[in-house]
Formats: C-alpha cells, sequence, structure tokens
C-alpha cells in the first residue's frame, strides 16, 4: 500500500497546478537572440525554489535551471533571476534551434505538495521575429511620457497590460487610461505611456494575434529635476529612451555662478604675478652677486720694488769707508713706491 501511495504524490507533485502567470501566447524570437520571460508568483512563494523546465509534457520535462543552482548548459544559453519584492523570476533564453519550443515556469512546492507551474511557448525563426522590439529592458522617468516602438509582420488583435492584469482583447483595447497605440505607420506599433510614476515600473505584455512580447520597465526619480521647475519630454521609439529637458534659470542665480567662478580665478593670478615678480628680484640680485665676484676675480695686484735712497754725502764716502757705522738718520731718507691694483689689460 505505501509503495502506491508514494507513487500517486510524485505523478500529483509532477502534474501540478497553474499558480504562475507568465505570457498567454508564443514570443517570437530569433534564432541566437536572446529573450526573456516573466514568471509572476504569489507570495506565499517568495521563499521557495524556482526553475525552468524544457518539454512538450510536463511528466518529461527537463529541469534546466533552478534559483539554486547553475545550469548545465554553455553559460549564458540559460539565466534565472527572482525578485521576491515583486513576486516575479524571469528566465533568459538564448534559442539555437528553429522552431516551436515549449517551457515550463514552475515552483518547488515541497514532496507533499504539487508544484506550481505554467507553461509558455518560443517561436524561434531565422532572420527577424514576427514581432519584434529593440529592446526589452527600458527606462523612464517619473512625471514623463514614453514611446515603445514594434514592428510586426503578423495580422490580429493587438492590446497592452500589465502581466497578471491581461484580459482577452478587443481590437485596440488597452489595459489603463494612461496607455494608448498608434497604428499609423503600416508594420509599426507605437505604445505610448503618460504620466510615469514609481509605481508604473514592472512588467508589460504587447500582444498582436497569437503573439506576445513581454517589455519591463523600470520608473526612475529624476533628480536634476525634483527641485527645480522643469519641462521634460522623454521619448522612445523601438525601446530607446531618449530625453530633453529644458531648465531655465533666474537672472540672479546666473549672475551669482558667474561671481563664484570669477573670484578665485582673480585670486589665483594674483598669486601667479606675485610669485613671478618674487622670482624675478632674486634672479636680479643673485645675477648682481656674480657681476661683482668675477670682477674682482679678473683684478691683479702689482708691486713696485722698495730701495733706499742715500744722502750724497753718503754716496761720496770712500770705499773704505763703507763698513762704517750708518748715520741713523741717514735711515730716514727712503722713498716708498705707492702698492695698488694693476687692471689688466
Amino acid at each position: 500500500m505505501a509503495p502506491f501511495l508514494v507513487i500517486v504524490v510524485t505523478l500529483c507533485r509532477l502534474t501540478g497546478t497553474h499558480g504562475i502567470t507568465t505570457v498567454s501566447e508564443e514570443v517570437s524570437v530569433e534564432v541566437g537572440a536572446t529573450v526573456s520571460i516573466p514568471c509572476l508568483y504569489k507570495p506565499s512563494h517568495k521563499n521557495l525554489v524556482k526553475y525552468l523546465c524544457k518539454g512538450g509534457v510536463w511528466l518529461s520535462c527537463d529541469k534546466i535551471i533552478t534559483t539554486n543552482s547553475k545550469s548545465s548548459f554553455p553559460e549564458g544559453q540559460y539565466t534565472i533571476s527572482d525578485d521576491p519584492d515583486q513576486g516575479v523570476f524571469t528566465v533568459s533564453i538564448i534559442s539555437q534551434e528553429e522552431g516551436t519550443q515549449t517551457y515550463w515556469c514552475a515552483v518547488e512546492m515541497g514532496f507533499s505538495k504539487l508544484d506550481e507551474k505554467t507553461q509558455f511557448k518560443l517561436f524561434v525563426s531565422k532572420g527577424k521575429s514576427s514581432l519584434y522590439v529593440d529592446q526589452q529592458e527600458i527606462t523612464g522617468f517619473a512625471g514623463d511620457s514614453i514611446n515603445i516602438s514594434f514592428d510586426s509582420k503578423t495580422h490580429g488583435k493587438r492590446g497592452w497590460c500589465i502581466l497578471g492584469h491581461c484580459k482577452e482583447p478587443q481590437d485596440g483595447f488597452i489595459e489603463g487610461s494612461h496607455y494608448s497605440i498608434d497604428a499609423s505607420k503600416q508594420g509599426v506599433f507605437v505604445v505610448t505611456m503618460k504620466d510615469l510614476d514609481m509605481e508604473s515600473s514592472g512588467w508589460y505584455i504587447f500582444f498582436q494575434g497569437k503573439l506576445n512580447m513581454p517589455i519591463h520597465l523600470t520608473v526612475a526619480v529624476n533628480s536634476k529635476t525634483m527641485n527645480t521647475p522643469t519641462s521634460t519630454t522623454v521619448s522612445t521609439l523601438s525601446d530607446e529612451v531618449s530625453t530633453k529637458k529644458i531648465t531655465e534659470k533666474e537672472p540672479d542665480v546666473l549672475r551669482n555662478d558667474l561671481k563664484n567662478q570669477l573670484l578665485p580665478l582673480g585670486i589665483l593670478l594674483f598669486i601667479i604675478a606675485v610669485a613671478l615678480l618674487v622670482s624675478w628680484m632674486f634672479h636680479r640680485r643673485a645675477k648682481r652677486k656674480l657681476t661683482a665676484i668675477t670682477v674682482s676675480s679678473e683684478t691683479d695686484v702689482v708691486y713696485s720694488s722698495v730701495m733706499p735712497v742715500h744722502s750724497t754725502a753718503a754716496q761720496n764716502k770712500p770705499t773704505g769707508d763703507m763698513n762704517l757705522k750708518k748715520n741713523p738718520k741717514e735711515d730716514e731718507n727712503i722713498t716708498y713706491s705707492v702698492i695698488g691694483p694693476h687692471p689688466r689689460i
């Protein structure tokens, strides 16, 4: 009896229920391109393990990747991320095979409970996909408007809705009063979202016929426009967001800004001028000292000979009397020549 109960419980666990919300139809994607699929779950599943399963039949699908383990496939081919605060996990897939592929978003509920799951399909084709957008991740600013452009090769009813609140639309049906769709250009649909606020962030679905295209919008606060009056327009074509901001300042503010910039510049120029003057004075003083030293080193001193001059009486004395004692007064008659510098010629 026990083995039978184990088999029954296991089959029930594998069969599961539909407690997760994702795209309702196929998502068109080009071979080798990356596509992201959101899977919305209940708040009670916040701390549970989520995973992606591949296969047309749930009982035999292959578990590709989970939030608590890595994928066994080449890096980047399959990724998964969970946002518990928003109650959604996202799987990204790079498909290398052409054709329709079936996947499952699932949540592990434990051995005794049924796994929550839901199915989605990828329509993979060579060349540009039938419902195409440049990027699935876009950014807008609070209070602005944003345009998202989709290229479509398919036909059928079209609509725009928030993930988890999509209904079966009539032609041109839009979920929300702040959205509109422009189909004036053949093969191109432009969705306009007006008056964005922080609650506008999340996953949206654009659909036409049997094809879906999920878009994730992040609304940010523009800090530059929080305290100053501005006129802002954000326009996005083919999911590219461009922002034009016009900010006008009062004349007094401009004058104050000019003063604040010129004052430091004037101080800097004054310091540079003083430094140059001091440097020039030191240079001139050093040059003078060098000139004086050079002149002094080039001057020679010449001494003339010093000779005694004797009186006439002494000179007329006989030779024999030369050995006699000289008269001291005669020594006083000595003539000295002037000693002085003799400049070079």
